[in-house]
């Protein structure tokens, strides 16, 4: 800033000193200017009372009195202090700076009023900046803007700087003339890890050659560009299910449950605040796991959010191998054989015919194994023991065994037999009973046995019973209009006619010979005076339109009611009119609903 110094008269070295700066501001450019009285080495001087002093800029005046004191060999600092500002518009071509001060004592100037006038010439002159526009406003960091000087006059040249965050003052040019080209540097964005945009200043100081001429501060804002965005390289998982992880290296539907790592990272200094997936529709943050539900190429998508609020996202696919319980491929069968396996009625062997798989596991090579094992015990029995143990290599098994043991299973005893199908993951059992051996008539004392070896009970016997060609009772235990089994039931017929005693009744039957409606419902509504009004069913209550029947209640006037619209299955509309005159009246109402049938008629 430019200074101008000026001794007083008098015996001491005293002085006047003015600094003044000029700046484009709203409405043209202001002169501020400071003055300052101060003594010189080895100057002294007392204090004679306060003096006057004034501070002139252009005719605006700034007046008062100071107290002044400085002993000699005293600190040389200003005794006082004094500034004034003034605005000038436009157009004005020159203006001038005075400051007068009149200290009452000899050795100070004798009383004598000490002037120090500045003539500014270029006062209204000084460049202010803008950036491609009347003002600098908003703009992207790495994108290039043109700061325009608007200069007063062709000889001014420029230093041309910015200040943004923590960054301090950078130079962006020297020497500037008209205009300069500025790119900010994507850098700053560090400055600002928190938010998308940020305030600056660009700096302009003026100069005329050598001599200032006054500075601009013009303020900007400086925003993050759209593409600046915090990186997302992947979406990674880890197993959960140790044993999956190890045996087959890859996720299992039905078995594996994935921890899903999102791998994101903030760009130019800001931080990563928010990170999730989502697997089979379940979103979890990054670190949370989800159940493998499904096989195939499950697509997988990961989002992160960063510290400015800016997203990035990222999509791929999660590779899954479908999986399936063990389990028989076809019927199987355990039969009463010879010792090399040939079926027999009374054979002490038993014969296993199986056809089996488990899924298959692939993940470069075949990852799955079956194997099978067999159990049995007498008929009845807690304890079952272990025979076979069948590792045929591979997924499936299709052929017949021999139960280890040997001739062991007696003709004259059932036993229960129990085949397990494993993987390497899961095992199921399936289980049947190998009856005595088939004879036409066992006598064991007064207990007899048909078509098989007596066991238990007055009367064993292997299959049906039929009396006069009716079957009196069915092995498979269940009954029918047709078939009796333990019990038989009644046809609807038989039922409406209420006169056989011995068979049984089902809810159906019942339902259809005591007219039993199939759903009903009931409640109570306000009719509106201005409308129809809409009474809802229980959600789910009828599979058609109901019958309806409304009955007005407490009313002074006759009501009678009016089904606004065909009723459907779930609701209906109503209105109430008085009698005479048929206005529309607000009154309660009950109402009750009946469905008689689940077909399409209500009944």
């Amino acid at each position: 800033m430019p200074t101008f110094d000026a001794a007083m008269t008098g015996a001491g070295p005293f002085y006047l000193r003015v600094v003044y700066e000029v700046q484009a501001v709203s409405g043209g450019n202001q002169v501020a200017a400071t003055a300052q009285w101060f003594r010189g080495p080895y100057g002294s001087s007392s204090n004679n009372g306060a003096a006057p002093f004034k501070l002139d800029i252009g005719g605006s005046e700034k007046t008062g009195t100071r107290n002044f004191s400085a002993p000699a060999g005293g600190d040389i600092a200003p005794q006082w202090i004094e500034s004034h500002a003034v605005v000038f518009p436009p157009g004005v071509s020159s203006t001038y700076i005075t400051v007068t001060f009149s200290p009452n004592t000899a050795s100070a100037g004798n009383g004598a009023i000490n002037t120090l006038t500045v003539p500014i010439a270029t006062a209204s002159k000084a460049s202010f900046s803008e950036v491609a526009g009347p003002a600098i406003t908003s703009f992207d960091a790495g994108h290039q803007v043109t700061v325009h000087m608007n200069r007063q006059s062709s000889s001014y040249t420029h230093e041309v700087a910015y200040l943004f965050g923590g960054s301090g003052t950078v130079m962006i040019a020297t020497g500037v003339g008209s205009s300069v080209d500025w790119t900010p540097p994507l850098s700053l964005l560090n400055q600002i890890p928190n938010s998308v945009s940020g305030a600056g200043i660009v700096g302009v100081n003026t100069f005329n050659g050598a001599a200032g001429v006054g500075y601009t501060n013009t303020p900007f804002t400086l925003t993050a560009p759209a593409s600046v965005v915090p990186t997302l390289s992947s979406c990674t998982y880890t197993d959960q299910n140790a044993t999956v992880a190890s045996i087959v290296g890859k996720p299992v539907a039905g078995l594996s449950r994935v921890k899903l790592t999102v791998n994101g990272a903030g760009v130019y200094s800001s931080t990563i605040t928010a990170a999730e997936a989502t697997l089979l529709g379940t979103t979890v943050p990054s670190g949370g796991e989800v159940a493998v539900t499904a096989g195939g190429a499950l697509p997988v998508t990961a989002k992160v959010t960063d510290s400015r609020g800016r997203q990035a996202t990222w999509a791929g696919t999660l590779d899954a191998l479908p999986y399936t319980q063990p389990a028989p491929t076809a019927p199987w069968q355990l039969r009463r054989s010879s010792s090399i396996g040939t079926p027999q009625d009374d054979g002490t062997y038993l014969r296993l015919d199986l056809a089996a798989a488990v899924a298959s596991l692939m993940n470069g090579t075949e990852r799955n194994a079956i194997t099978i094992r067999v159990f049995t015990r007498p008929n009845g029995g807690t304890v079952w023991t272990p025979r076979n143990v069948i590792v045929p290599g591979g997924i499936t098994y299709n052929t017949w065994v021999l139960v280890s043991g040997g001739g062991i299973f007696s003709a004259t005893a059932s036993y229960d037999v129990r085949v397990r199908i494993e993987d390497k993951f899961a095992a199921s059992d399936v289980e049947t009973t190998v009856a005595t051996a088939s004879v036409t008539l066992d006598l064991y004392g007064k207990n007899v046995g048909v078509g098989k070896i007596w066991e238990r009970g007055v009367l064993d016997v292997a299959g049906d019973i039929y009396q006069a060609g009716n079957v009196v009772i069915d092995t498979s235990d269940v009954a029918s209009e047709v078939a009796a089994g333990i019990v038989e039931l009644a046809t609807q017929a038989e039922v409406n006619a209420g006169t056989d005693p011995g068979r049984a009744l089902t809810p159906a039957t019942v339902r259809n010979a005591a007219w039993l409606p199939y759903s009903t419902s009931t409640g109570r509504g306000t009719s509106s005076a201005s409308g129809a009004v809409t009474v809802t069913f229980p959600a789910g209550r009828f599979t058609q339109p109901p019958r309806l029947s409304l009955t007005p209640m407490n009313h002074t006037n006759v009501i009678t009611p009016r089904i606004a619209a065909d009723p459907t299955a779930t609701s209906f509309q109503v209105q109430m009119f008085t009698m005479p005159g048929g206005a529309l009246v607000a009154a309660n109402f009950d109402w009750t609903a009946v469905q008689m049938t689940a077909g399409s008629g209500s009944g």
